[in-house]
């Protein structure tokens, strides 16, 4: 979009415009995973242990 920004093309914000929204409906149409620990409450899941990605950033 940046390298778009440059050019002297005479729809370059229309065309950026659509990029956008294209981005933004593809996040839109993203799915959660179902794969992450569901948790009944609030107490349980800060007692909960934390993941491995999260603990050890190396």
């Amino acid at each position: 979009m940046i390298e778009e920004q440059q050019t002297d093309y005479t729809y370059k914000d229309d065309l950026i415009r659509n990029y956008i929204q294209l981005i933004i409906h593809e996040a839109l149409k993203l799915q959660p995973s179902e794969s992450y620990d569901k948790h009944k409450n609030a107490a349980s899941r800060i007692t909960s242990p934390l993941p491995a990605c999260m603990i050890c950033r190396g």
